[in-house]
């Protein structure tokens, strides 16, 4: 067996082994020239490399490490300037209201919408509804008739009679079939009238283009044979 390396230490009170002018008390292993001068890499990690500088620090990690950290730096940096450059456009999207107490629904559209470029809002219920219309002042609602507290026919009534929400576009999505619906809606003004179960995959996206794009449609409907 190879002999100890003759180095000289000193004893403390509790007969830990110390080296001289080595300040974590450790036998080292190793030892790595740094800011402080010869620093001693231990086999306790959190006790040696608390006396490295950052740049000391980063050139003795391995190369796969050093990697990782320059890539995430970078993807950091990346992801603050999109989320900078959606805060700025934030204002300037167009805004939806969906109006659905269907929580898994409600999320399926916001995602779905959010995803290719307008600003959505959920409302639960017909008092949440109108407190959100007027709020928002959107371009477009998304409004379901069996809701809560006030249904969405009379939430589209009350709109109507008030100047924040006279001219406010209103797409009807229910599980009622429109011969099932309030006979006025058509007369209130909605942009069309659409069953839930006949939407499909992108049917959302297509309907909500559709309607905010071309300034010139009047009725949007995904019923095959709509009644008008």
């Amino acid at each position: 067996m190879k002999n100890a390396p003759n180095v000289n230490r000193s004893t403390n009170s509790d007969k830990t082994p110390v080296f001289r002018n080595n300040p974590i008390k450790k036998l080292p292993v190793a030892t790595f020239r740094g800011k402080f001068g010869v620093c001693p890499i231990t086999t306790s990690p959190l006790l040696s490399l608390k006396h490295l500088s950052l740049k000391d620090l980063f050139l003795v990690m391995p190369y796969s490490i050093r990697l990782f950290c320059v890539v995430l730096t970078m993807n950091s940096a990346y992801y603050r300037a999109m989320i900078e450059n959606a805060n700025t456009d934030q204002d300037i999207r167009q805004k939806i209201v969906i109006v659905e107490d269907d929580f898994a629904l409600a999320d399926i559209y916001k995602i779905r919408l959010d995803l290719i470029g307008y600003k959505c809002i959920v409302a639960r219920d017909g008092e949440e509804a109108l407190a959100t219309i007027e709020q928002h002042k959107p371009d477009l609602v998304l409004l379901d008739l069996m809701i809560p507290k006030i249904s969405g026919g009379d939430v589209l009534k009350q709109m109507r009679q008030t100047a924040w929400g006279r001219d406010i576009r209103v797409y009807i999505i229910s599980n009622l079939n429109e011969e099932q619906a309030p006979e006025d809606l058509r007369e209130l003004g909605i942009e069309g009238y659409t069953v839930k179960s006949n939407l499909r995959n992108d049917d959302i996206d297509n309907l909500v283009d559709a309607i905010l794009t071309p300034p010139d449609q009047d009725d949007i409907s995904l019923e095959s044979n709509p009644n008008t």
